[in-house]
Formats: C-alpha cells, structure tokens, sequence
C-alpha cells in the first residue's frame, strides 16, 4: 500500500508499507532538506532517488558499527563527487542511504601515488588489531562497463597492516580485474606470512549492474582465518597466518576505489584517457565477535 503526505514540514513524502525503509540514519538526512518526522521508525521513501544527502564520511558512522571514525584517505582535499552519501539510485540497495565513490584520471590526492601511477577515492578507519576476531559486510554496486577493459580496480576490503619484517604490507586487498573475458573475477589478495595468495570471490559479469553482497569473517593471528562470502556463498576458506603479534597494530580499513598502473593500461588499450569510473557502496559495517 502507498500513502502520499505533505504533512512533514510541508515535504511531500511516499509510505510505502512493506518495502524500503528509511532507518533512523535516513530519517535525518530529511532534516538537512528541511524535512523532518517524530516518528523514526516510519517506512518513508522520498520520491527523489539519487539526491545528495552528505559528503561527510562520518555521516553513517552509528551504521558501520565497530568500524568507527573515518576519514578520506588522502593527503589533498578530494573533489565534490570523489565522495558523496545518496539517496539509492538504484531502489535495491539493502540500504535507504549509499556512499558514491567516483575516480577520474586527474584524481591524484596523494602525491606518492602521482609519482607511482595510482589514482584513489576511499575512506578509511581503524580496520583490526592482532588477536581479534570480527566480521566485515557490505553491499557493492557495480555500474554495467565498469572495465572497458582488462583493467582492474580495487573494490571491497582493502586491509593494510605491517608484517612482522616491519615493512609496509596488505594483508587483504579485492582487486577487480574487469572486461567481457569470463575468467575476470573479484580476487581477494592474502598476505600469509611471506607473500600475497590470489583467491577468487567472485566473477566479474556476475558483479556489473546489480548488488553483490560481500561478507569477510576474520580473525588476526597466525593462526587465523578468512571466510569470504559473495550473495551468501562460502568462496573463499583460508586458514593461517593473518597478522603476527610483533606486527604494528591497530591497522586500517580502506573502501571505495584505487586503482594502478594508470599509463601503462592507456598504453596496452590506445585510451586517450582512462575511463572515469564510480560504484556504490551500502551497508558497511564492521562488527567485533
């Protein structure tokens, strides 16, 4: 059933009873258009998809659970589209609200990563200690023709701890590698001890122009785990080292997307400009166990 009323402040809103919800966090973005409603648990969907609620990374903090404080993972102030909270574009997130990440080829707000041919747009948290055990979620959208190519970009999880030599090192990072080749898949990279092991999560094709959900049950230890699961399906079952007690700990969580080797894949595919790419993100939390 659907219910139309202008009595919030004089916004026009729609009820739908039954389906999406705007959540509390959902309910407050309505005041910043200078909506609002007593009653929070009110099954509310603005009739305006894609409207930019906040680009505050901290915005849905409440929502992400033991991931806490975030902040842009950058040196520079990033662009207005680099990062942006909306309302679903799509009508099938998981979530009334999503986080929008957009790169484009002159987005370089660190500049080590000009000088290595990187490109990013992510937040970032404290992501995980030595000894604990816990579980990442998400949603992520990815648009139709996200690789053009076989490029790769980096979505998911994107886990930096240090080893226990001390040297910088990523102890779990999801490369998607793109193009219509049907072996292209989202990999998660593990850092066992002494060096990184591909794992395949999921194909490509099955990820663009729909929601994967994406799950990852850790503990970091040597002798601890992964299992990564994709729409609910145990992919990947890794057992052993994840982080060691001498390693420099708290570490962080990064999201949204990075991506490298820019010139060298303009080279390899004759672009005369790397392809502006963006993905949404929903439901990201982290939760101790």
């Amino acid at each position: 059933m659907k219910i139309i009323s202008d009595n919030f402040y004089g916004c026009k809103l729609v009820v739908i009873m039954k389906r999406r919800a705007f959540v509390a966090t959902s309910i407050s973005s309505l005041a910043l258009a200078g909506c609002g409603t007593e009653n929070s648990s009110e099954e509310l969907l603005t009739s305006d998809p894609g409207k930019l609620v906040s680009r505050d990374p901290n915005y849905l903090r409440k929502s992400r659970r033991d991931l806490g404080v975030m902040r842009f993972a950058g040196e520079l102030p990033y662009e207005d589209y680099s990062y942006q909270v909306i309302n679903d574009p799509t009508l099938k997130s998981p979530s009334a609200l999503v986080e929008r990440f957009e790169l484009r080829e002159e987005n370089c707000f660190i500049p080590r990563d000009c000088q290595m041919d990187k490109q990013r747009s992510e937040i970032q948290g404290t992501g995980g200690y030595y000894g604990l055990e816990c579980k990442y979620e998400m949603s992520v959208y990815i648009p139709p023709n996200f690789h053009p190519f076989g490029t790769f970009c980096h979505v998911g999880l994107n886990l930096h701890a240090k080893n226990n030599n001390g040297t910088n090192n990523t102890a779990l990072i999801m490369p998607l590698m793109g193009g219509d080749d049907k072996s292209t898949r989202l990999y998660a990279m593990i850092f066992n001890g002494k060096k990184r092991e591909r794992h395949k999560v999921i194909p490509y094709l099955d990820m663009t122009g729909r929601w994967t959900k994406l799950e990852v049950h850790s503990k970091w230890h040597e002798s601890g785990f992964h299992k990564i699961y994709a729409n609910d399906e145990l992919t990947v079952d890794y057992s052993g080292y994840t982080l060691g007690s001498t390693s420099e700990s708290p570490f962080d969580l990064k999201y949204g997307l990075y991506r490298g080797r820019v010139s060298e894949f303009k080279k390899r595919y004759n672009m005369k400009r790397y392809p502006d790419q963006f993905a949404y993100y929903a439901a990201v939390k982290m939760s101790k166990l």
